[in-house]
């Protein structure tokens, strides 16, 4: 049992994920590219208005895919359904009509595809404000100071740059001079196995000496995380340290009993620094489906950091998916882009 700890110990600190492309911002504006391809351009109300308004481009690889945008008005207050009118430094905007939004407790909210997603897009790029108006009176804006910059970005990294894709700089070049998507790894996770019987912390000292770790008097293994991952095989993840608004855990796999201890690390996206991570912030294992997520946030609010779930294969946590959001914009955690996404299997 020893050895096929060390060697599954072994294994977590060593999976490298497939690269990914990183993210660029400028000004007002941010993008994101995943792993396989797929791109994202935020653009945000500016820092010195009171409304918090954003949109999100998103599109895949590859030239037949369509440009989709997310418009959220008011995004960290409830706001109820509602026909929002966009403009283009107060001009409307050719093919793109009066948009309905959703209610929801995270602002309101409407996704264009099609047609009126694209010439939103393509337009942004020629102005200085788009501006969300109700019933006449404005009542949000987002501003488009560094957009041609981030969407010229994804248009170069997806390959688009002089292509009749392009957003920024088109060209006679056909769709089909834009390469696909890359190939998506595959995860294959191990069965859920039973939890009954397990403790309910880990084993008393394993954060000691550990720098990362400050102890807290008043712990009392209620945010541990013991789970069993196969017969014989435990995760024990003590509380490491806690903050305000972050509780930080470090993992180790080891027998039923707490023995036989290995600590491991999470892999991330290659290019990341560092490549793994051995600590997580507020994390959670699901026994069911086998993963264990975290959310790091960069502040309070929780509009800014990154989000990752791994999954365990039976010998290793492997890395499924993480969305990231460096800029603090009020952004809620289910609309930042994505940066590495695996298929489950």
């Amino acid at each position: 049992m020893r050895n096929a700890l060390i060697l599954a110990a072994a294994v977590l600190g060593a999976i490298a994920s497939d690269a990914h492309a990183g993210d660029k911002s400028v000004k007002d504006w941010d993008g994101v590219c995943d792993n396989v391809g797929t791109c994202s351009a935020l653009g945000f109300t500016s820092e010195d208005r009171d409304d918090d308004s954003y949109i999100r481009i998103t599109r895949q690889a590859g030239g037949a895919d369509a440009v989709s945008v997310l418009v959220v008005y008011d995004a960290p207050d409830s706001q109820p359904a509602q026909t929002l009118t966009l403009a283009l430094d107060g001009q409307p905007i050719p093919g793109v009509g009066p948009v309905r939004m959703t209610g929801s407790d995270e602002g309101a909210r409407a996704t264009l595809t099609g047609a009126p997603a694209l010439a939103l897009a393509e337009a942004l790029h020629n102005g200085r404000e788009l501006t969300l108006s109700a019933g006449g009176k404005v009542v949000g804006d987002v501003s488009l100071a560094g957009s041609a910059g981030v969407l010229l970005w994804l248009d170069d990294q997806q390959g688009r740059v002089g292509t009749v894709t392009a957003l920024i700089q088109k060209g006679p070049k056909p769709a089909s001079a834009v390469p696909g998507p890359k190939p998506m790894p595959v995860v294959s996770v191990a069965a859920a196995v039973g939890q009954a019987g397990l403790a309910k912390r880990a084993p008393k000292g394993l954060t000691k000496g550990d720098l990362d770790c400050e102890p807290n008097p008043a712990d009392d293994g209620s945010m541990d995380i013991v789970a069993r991952l196969a017969p014989g095989t435990v995760l024990w993840g003590p509380l490491c340290d806690l903050a305000a608004y972050n509780a930080l855990n470090i993992f180790f796999i080891g027998d039923e009993k707490g023995g036989h201890l290995i600590k491991i690390a999470f892999p991330e996206p290659a290019g990341s620094t560092p490549a793994t991570d051995d600590s997580l912030m507020n994390s959670a294992f699901d026994a069911k489906t086998q993963t264990l997520s975290a959310f790091a946030k960069a502040r309070g609010p929780g509009d800014c950091g990154s989000a990752a779930t791994w999954a365990w294969d039976g010998h290793a946590f492997r890395l499924l998916r993480e969305t990231v959001m460096e800029p603090c914009r009020r952004v809620v955690s289910e609309d930042w882009p994505t940066l590495y996404v695996a298929q489950r299997k």
